[in-house]
């Protein structure tokens, strides 16, 4: 049997930097890893900052940690998002995956929604009612981006 590789995009996965992170998505890894390789993961931790100087990329035990800059106003979010997944793109270069996980929709979601077209391969998204709900909100002019993603 072939193992399956999973991209995972985390805005609060525990990757050393020193924001504030959650526990969820490393011991769901953690569980499902298994003896036998079936499945293997490798963890996009994404981190938004407001500084432009902060930006940076640095390799940790399960993936890659990015800090990229974007402001959340409504005009400005969607263009800076997709410049992130730019960027990730071309740090991700070589890499294969079988599928794409994205654990919000409106901020990891538009990451993986365009990762996932140019590895050609499914996408999923977890959608969190509480963060996701505030960004729709927000980002009014959004809205209509994220129920194609959702779609």
């Amino acid at each position: 049997m072939m193992s399956k590789r999973i991209l995972h995009i985390h805005q609060d996965y525990p990757d050393g930097r020193p924001y504030p992170f959650t526990r969820a998505v490393s011991n769901l890894i953690e569980a499902t890893e298994s003896e036998t390789h079936e499945v293997s993961h490798f963890v996009l931790s994404i981190n938004r900052t407001s500084n432009p100087f902060k930006v940076s990329a640095k390799k940790f035990d399960r993936g890659i940690s990015v800090v990229y800059w974007a402001i959340p106003l409504p005009l400005i979010y969607l263009p800076m998002m997709w410049l992130c997944a730019l960027w990730c793109r071309f740090l991700l270069k070589g890499q294969t995956f079988d599928l794409v996980h994205s654990h919000k929709l409106t901020s990891e979601g538009v990451v993986g929604y365009m990762l996932s077209n140019w590895f050609r391969v499914p996408h999923i998204i977890s959608v969190r009612g509480g963060s996701d709900l505030h960004n729709i909100n927000r980002l009014p002019c959004s809205k209509g981006y994220f129920r194609r993603l959702l779609a």
